[in-house]
C-alpha cells in the first residue's frame, strides 16, 4: 500500500496545477450493508492520500449479475483527468472488485 501512496502522491502533485476538482466512486450492486461496509472500507485507504478530502462516493442500490446469477458488484470511477481516474482505481482495485473507468467529464462546483 505504501508504493501505492507514493504513486498517488506524485500523480496528484503532477496534474493538480489547480484547485482539486470531485472524483466520484460509485458503488454497483453492493446491496444497503455492504455498501456501507465498502465505504468503510474505501475511506481506511484513502486516509492519507491527496484524495481523502476531494473524492465523494454515490451509492447506487442495485442488483448486478452474471449470466449464471452470481452478485458481480463494482465501482465505477468518474474524474476530470484520466491520470486521476487511474490512479484512484489503482487504490480502489485494493479492495478485489471490478472497477469500470468512465472518460473524463467536465466537473462544475457550485459557488461559494
Amino acid at each position: 500500500m505504501h508504493d501505492t501512496m507514493c504513486y498517488c502522491s506524485f500523480v496528484y502533485q503532477f496534474i493538480h496545477t489547480e484547485d482539486p476538482e470531485m472524483p466520484n466512486i460509485e458503488l454497483h450492486g453492493f446491496g444497503a450493508e455492504n455498501g456501507k461496509n465498502a465505504i468503510q472500507l474505501m475511506k481506511k485507504i484513502f486516509t492519507g492520500t491527496p484524495w481523502q478530502d476531494d473524492y465523494v462516493t454515490t451509492h447506487v442500490l442495485s442488483e448486478v449479475q452474471d449470466h449464471h446469477s452470481c452478485e458481480q458488484p463494482y465501482f465505477r470511477v468518474f474524474g476530470t483527468k484520466q491520470s486521476e481516474i487511474d490512479a484512484l482505481a489503482t487504490i480502489l482495485a485494493q479492495l478485489g472488485y471490478d472497477i469500470e473507468l468512465m472518460p473524463p467529464i467536465k466537473f462544475l462546483p457550485k459557488k461559494k
